[in-house]
């Protein structure tokens, strides 16, 4: 652009203001614009010379660029040129991509009055071509993302394009909307089988009218619901197994605590692509077993003589995603029966013994069928010397002692026989009830009496006491008989 304008009566004298646009910079949507001011002289004659006594003015896009007082020599007789202003701005342009600047630019001649000359308009600049920013947020599988288009200008349109692994599709095209919600499609699972997310590259294609102005890119991350997406486990049985308990209880869904054997088997479903890495079934007594083979999904394994009422699948699928299931069924918690014995003889060289005895025996909650449990203690008994042991013989134990009811007791009976106090016996105690019996042994030592005396010594086993009251401590033989 080049504009003049004289400044005298005979148009010799002039204004000129050059301003030329050069390549627009379309990542700062910046245009250079390149000025050059001058004072012209078209042909020779006329004064020649000034004081600096002549204001001369420019800007542009109200930016003042000269503002000051000159003085000029025209004293050549020729056409000649005198720059007042030459340089280079930059102008940022809208954030649609146009512009349009205003410009201005004027001279006074003070000193020889030749008059004055302005310049006023404006001017339109290449339009720079600027692709809308977009944007979208971390989103699960099968939920909306919504993707946000920094649009430049309300006359473009937008087509959105995804591109993730080997899927690329267009999620809408030529939309005028500056927000979109895009639900993400289960095929995206496929893509990740044993991952929790996946990066998605979102394209926006920036349109103006049918021209297509440029295209920007975004990255979002696609993942797993992993409430939706876990392991399925289905129970299929959890129940006892052992005949002799189930008996008891009357149902293979109530258990006793030591000796049911439970058979704990679920169905386990890897979801969304995934597949099953990992399967543990365990009980809450500690017991636990890992799956590594499967039938048709299912897994299963018998825990014996258990001791914990809870059982638990737990399950993990390629992605690293675990899910756990529990089952829990009623549990008497049985305590095993014990036999806790003590023989003694009722004199030191009498022939006679009696028996205390305590032992553990559960009474407990009973089941559907009554109390189940029932209980018999019996002894034998042998010189320690002979192999041969006498008959059993059913003990008369009575249920209970105090505030504890699992339990039993027989105190001071005397047995019906007759120990020689100079023999040694062994006796033994089986205690029975309906799941286990309970051996234990207790050896009847020969009697001593409490004291005794020869020619050669005298032997006490208990405090023997003087004619004072006081006990004998030592004594010495000082003649014998």
């Amino acid at each position: 652009m080049e504009k003049i304008q004289n400044f005298n009566i005979d148009g010799r004298y002039s204004l000129k203001l050059i301003l030329n646009e050069q390549t627009p910079i379309v990542e700062t949507n910046i245009s250079p614009i390149y000025y050059k001011m001058s004072l012209i002289k078209s042909s020779g004659g006329g004064y020649h010379t000034s004081m600096a006594n002549n204001p001369v003015y420019l800007s542009i896009n109200n930016q003042t660029i000269v503002d000051k007082r000159i003085a000029y020599d025209f004293s050549t007789s020729t056409p000649c040129e005198i720059v007042v202003a030459e340089g280079t701005i930059n102008v940022v342009h809208d954030d649609d991509g146009s512009k349009k600047i205003v410009y201005a630019a004027s001279f006074t001649d003070n000193d020889n009055g030749r008059g004055s000359a302005s310049i006023s308009d404006s001017m339109d600049l290449t339009f720079i071509a600027r692709a809308s920013e977009v944007s979208a947020s971390d989103a699960y599988i099968e939920s909306t993302t919504t993707i946000i288009i920094n649009r430049k200008s309300d006359k473009f349109t937008h087509t959105l394009r995804y591109e993730c692994n080997n899927l690329s599709e267009t999620i809408i095209s030529r939309t005028s909307n500056q927000t979109y919600g895009w639900i993400i499609p289960s095929k995206f699972y496929q893509q990740i089988p044993t991952s929790k997310s996946i990066n998605v590259k979102i394209y926006c294609d920036t349109y103006l009218n049918d021209t297509l102005i440029g295209t920007k890119e975004t990255t979002f991350k696609a993942m797993i619901n992993e409430e939706l997406c876990k392991p399925t486990i289905l129970l299929s049985k959890c129940e006892d197994i052992n005949n002799k308990t189930i008996a008891l209880t009357g149902s293979s869904n109530k258990l006793i605590a030591y000796f049911s054997n439970v058979k704990f088997s679920v169905d386990v479903f890897a979801n969304a692509n995934a597949s099953i890495s990992k399967c543990k079934l365990s009980c809450s007594d500690g017991k636990s077993v890992d799956i590594t083979n499967y039938t048709v999904n299912n897994a299963m394994t018998v825990f014996n003589n258990v001791e914990g009422n809870i059982f638990t699948a737990t399950v993990t699928d390629s992605r690293g995603i675990t899910t756990t299931f529990s089952k829990q069924l009623s549990m008497e918690p049985y305590i095993k029966v014990t036999a806790n014995p003590e023989v003694v003889r009722v004199t030191a060289t009498g022939t006679k013994a009696k028996i205390n005895l305590f032992g553990n025996y559960y009474v407990g909650p009973t089941s559907e069928k009554g109390s189940w449990n029932t209980l018999s203690v019996m002894f034998r008994y042998k010189k320690t010397s002979d192999p041969t042991w006498s008959s059993y013989t059913t003990l008369p134990v009575v249920q209970g002692l105090g505030t504890n009811y699992n339990c039993y007791h027989l105190e001071n009976y005397e047995i019906n026989a007759d120990f020689d106090y100079k023999t040694q016996y062994d006796f033994e105690f089986i205690a029975t009830d309906a799941l286990m019996s309970a051996n234990s042994k207790f050896i009847l030592k020969v009697g001593q009496p409490n004291h005794w005396w020869n020619k050669d010594k005298f032997t006490h086993n208990t405090d023997v006491y003087l004619k004072s009251g006081n006990i004998l401590l030592d004594y010495e033989v000082i003649d014998t008989w």
